[in-house]
C-alpha cells in the first residue's frame, strides 16, 4: 500500500513538473509565459515527433515573429500552408511577416488570400 501512494504522489509530481504534457502544449504553456526560446523548442520537438503536426509549425511561426525573425516564422507558416492551403491565419500570420521585412506585394497577396478564405482575423486587421 505504501508503494502505491508514493507512486501516486511521484505521478502527481511529475504531472506538476509538466511531464506528461504533450510538447505542443508545453509549448504553448511556455509561448503564454513569453518563454520563446523553451516554447521553440518544445514545438520543434513537436514537429520532430509528428511532422505533418500543422499547430505546431503554426505556433512556432507564432513565436518567431513574435521576437522578429520573420524569415523563420515565413518557413513555418509556409509548411502549414502547405499541409493545408484552406488555414486562413497562416496567410494572414505569413502576410503579416512579409510586411515587416517591406515584401508588400506578397504581403498584399497572402492578407488578400486570407480574406478570400474568410479569416475574421484578416477583416479585422488590415
Amino acid at each position: 500500500m505504501r508503494i502505491m501512494k508514493l507512486f501516486v504522489v511521484f505521478a502527481g509530481l511529475l504531472i506538476l513538473a509538466g511531464w506528461g504534457k504533450s510538447d505542443l502544449q508545453q509549448g504553448k504553456d511556455y509561448f503564454r509565459a513569453q518563454q520563446a526560446d523553451k516554447a521553440i523548442d518544445s514545438f520543434t520537438k513537436a514537429i520532430q515527433s509528428n511532422p505533418k503536426e500543422q499547430e505546431a509549425y503554426f505556433f512556432r511561426g507564432a513565436t518567431f515573429s513574435a521576437i522578429g525573425r520573420f524569415d523563420q516564422a515565413i518557413d513555418d507558416y509556409s509548411k502549414v500552408i502547405e499541409l493545408n492551403p484552406q488555414h486562413e491565419e497562416a496567410y494572414w500570420s505569413r502576410g503579416y511577416c512579409y510586411q515587416n521585412k517591406r515584401m508588400d506585394d506578397k504581403a498584399i497577396a497572402d492578407y488578400t488570400e486570407s480574406l478570400r478564405l474568410g479569416t475574421r482575423m484578416s477583416r479585422s486587421n488590415i
